[in-house]
């Protein structure tokens, strides 16, 4: 009745676990590992096998209300939608509240690892404080679940 595929790992376990079902093609390819696939296979699945994410940080000034953090966010995502709309579409989600730090606010963004560099050169301009990207760390894009992270409609 259940089963695991294989390329899906941690991800099938929670898809699973939350009622999920396998299609035909899923349930076929569920048997073959991940490196036999060929890339029109993978396209059959309609998604990445690899989606490599990273975690970005952006922090609001000391003492900064909520309201002045969220405007000066709003503004910053405004311009990189216009400026630079490659890697607006690679930024995936973004977490549903804000955090609260020793005096500051936080809010964290998923993003494709792809556009990390050029991400910290844009948020410099724009004089975000942002904690360094620990490009080690990575993340899938089925860590940023709801109702803590919001995914952002492309």
């Amino acid at each position: 009745m259940w089963r695991r595929v294989l390329f899906y790992g941690s991800v099938t376990r929670h898809f699973l676990a939350r009622g999920g079902y396998l299609r035909g093609t899923e349930r076929r390819l569920s048997t073959i590992k991940a490196q036999s696939l060929n890339p029109a296979q993978q396209e059959s699945l309609g998604r990445s096998m690899v989606d490599d994410y990273l975690c970005v940080t952006v922090r609001s000034r000391p003492d900064e209300r909520e309201a002045a953090f969220k405007n000066r966010l709003v503004e910053f995502w405004t311009v990189v939608l216009r400026e630079h709309p490659d890697v607006y579409l690679r930024v995936y989600a973004e977490t549903s509240k804000f955090e609260q730090g020793p005096q500051v606010l936080t809010r964290q963004y998923l993003i494709e690892a792809s556009v990390a560099e050029e991400l910290e050169v844009i948020v410099g301009r724009h004089q975000l404080d942002v904690d360094p990207i620990d490009e080690d760390e990575i993340y899938s894009k089925y860590d940023a679940a709801p109702p803590e992270w919001f995914w952002i409609p492309h």
